[in-house]
């Protein structure tokens, strides 16, 4: 059996957390939202293997996304979310297929987090860095060989970046921000394409399209603070 003293200093001390964690808990505040964000084009692209490099007359692409914010103290809180992206561009190709244009569409899952910022009851801050995958698909448009058949093959895309965000709360549950943010990306993909000889046989020509770039992105977002 503990002292008095003990046993009286141990209770007011589990008390004291319990308090502790019941305000936490009303400074407590979670948002979910859904929104979309633009990838505009053209985004500066440089060629990775010297082999097919596209040099973009446009491009862009659109990523949904649902996040979940909590705020663990009356300023602070942090961010954890998903996305799903697609995307597109077109450029002119280099290397062994110079003059022909090539078109490419990717698509993807991704995650971003990071930590929130009270300004005052209704504004927060947002500063989240995010990193997806996904697959691209490349087509020489006129294909590889004398016959003008498109040619296409597929690979991977990848992308990382940060984005800050501010967000405005009202009626204490509707919410509307807005985000601004700078996007990394890598694509690789193997083009293959045969045709028949005239003498007999077959003809089969192969190239690697390996690109990366960077651009700005924008986006706008909807969401309940509950």
């Amino acid at each position: 059996m503990l002292p008095q003293p003990l046993a009286t200093l141990l209770n007011l001390t589990l008390l004291a957390s319990l308090a502790g964690v019941a305000m936490a808990a009303e400074e407590a505040v979670w948002d979910i939202r859904l929104g979309a964000e633009l990838l505009p084009g053209p985004r500066t692209t440089t060629g990775g293997s010297g082999t097919d490099d596209t040099a973009p007359k446009e491009g862009g692409g659109l990523t949904l996304g649902g996040q979940y914010v909590t705020f663990l103290t009356p300023t602070w809180g942090w961010v954890a979310g998903g996305r799903l992206f697609a995307g597109s561009s077109k450029g002119s190709a280099t290397g062994s297929t110079t003059g022909r244009d090539l078109k490419e569409n990717h698509y993807g899952w991704g995650v971003n987090g990071g930590i929130a910022y009270r300004v005052t009851p209704v504004v927060h801050l947002e500063l989240t860095p995010f990193a997806g995958i996904g697959r691209d698909r490349v087509t020489v448009v006129g294909g590889l060989l004398a016959n003008g058949d498109d040619a296409s093959g597929t690979g991977t895309y990848a992308d990382y970046g940060i984005a800050a965000a501010a967000y405005y709360t009202c009626n204490e549950h509707c919410q509307i921000g807005v985000s601004l943010g700078f996007e990394n990306f890598f694509e690789k993909a193997g083009i293959s394409q045969s045709a028949p000889l005239p003498a007999g046989g077959t003809q089969t020509v192969s190239v690697n399209s390996d690109t990366k770039g960077h651009g700005l992105i924008a986006g706008i977002s909807l969401g309940y603070r509950f």
